[in-house]
């Protein structure tokens, strides 16, 4: 194992027992030598994910009470002792072959983002990448913004960069909260490298089935960061409220 920054990696989970006993071993393997924690934040889950990662050398912390995406991943954070913070979904769609670019790109930047519009992506089906294009296109024109993608959650951080973050202003609902950490972290003038995702595949179980449900949320973030931020001065001052600062 190098002697490199511990990486943390986040991996939120509901229902995704299967799911993860194919992930754990692929970012263990991936990641062998690399300075590295997995931690497994169980939100509620009664497929018996607990017993099913417990051979697994990861952190498991579980939410007796539903607390959603957003909240399970600042938990992740909280727990982390990690230099380094990566995010990822325990489904199998974000791409665990992406993790060393991710890390090596800390180094030089504060923010990693894979994107599934940059230029070398690989991302299956037709109709919801078209949809996920013009959606983040939507978030450009109402926030400013200069990324190509907002909504994939699949990041890296450096624990600097999320300390100058108020979590209480992104860490809560579903994916929204990505279009929001995106928005804050661009503000502050955060150094965010993008590079191409090629995207994983769900293996067991069904993604979310209320698609409009989403689209509605993720429409509201965004109205809501246009009309109250977007002429706002961001403080750079402001801290993440919870995280524990970095020792380093």
């Amino acid at each position: 194992m190098e002697n490199g920054p511990l990486v943390s990696i986040i991996l939120p989970a509901h229902n995704e027992r299967e799911n993860l006993k194919l992930l754990i071993p692929d970012i263990a393997k991936i990641l062998s030598k690399y300075n590295h924690e997995i931690i497994i934040i169980d939100d509620a889950s009664i497929d018996g994910t607990k017993h099913a990662v417990s051979d697994f050398n990861v952190v498991y912390i579980y939410n007796h009470n539903r607390q959603g995406l957003a909240k399970s991943i600042k938990l992740g954070i909280d727990t982390s002792l990690g230099e380094h913070i990566i995010v990822m979904d325990s489904d199998g769609d974000h791409n665990s072959v992406h993790l060393p670019l991710m890390i090596n790109n800390l180094k030089i930047s504060d923010v990693v983002l894979t994107s599934r519009f940059k230029k070398g992506s690989k991302v299956p089906g037709k109709v919801r990448p078209f949809l996920s294009l013009g959606f983040n296109l939507f978030v450009r024109v109402m926030t400013g913004g200069k990324l190509s993608d907002y909504l994939y959650g699949h990041w890296a951080a450096n624990k600097k960069a999320l300390e100058k973050i108020n979590s209480t202003k992104v860490f809560w609902g579903y994916g929204d909260y990505c279009i929001r950490l995106l928005f804050y972290f661009e503000k502050l003038g955060m150094n965010i490298h993008q590079i191409p995702s090629i995207s994983g595949e769900r293996k067991f179980g069904r993604g979310n089935s209320k698609p409009l449900k989403v689209f509605f949320q993720y429409t509201v973030a965004v109205f809501k960061l246009s009309l109250k931020e977007r002429f706002k001065r961001v403080r750079k001052g402001d801290k993440l409220s919870g995280l524990p600062k970095s020792n380093s």
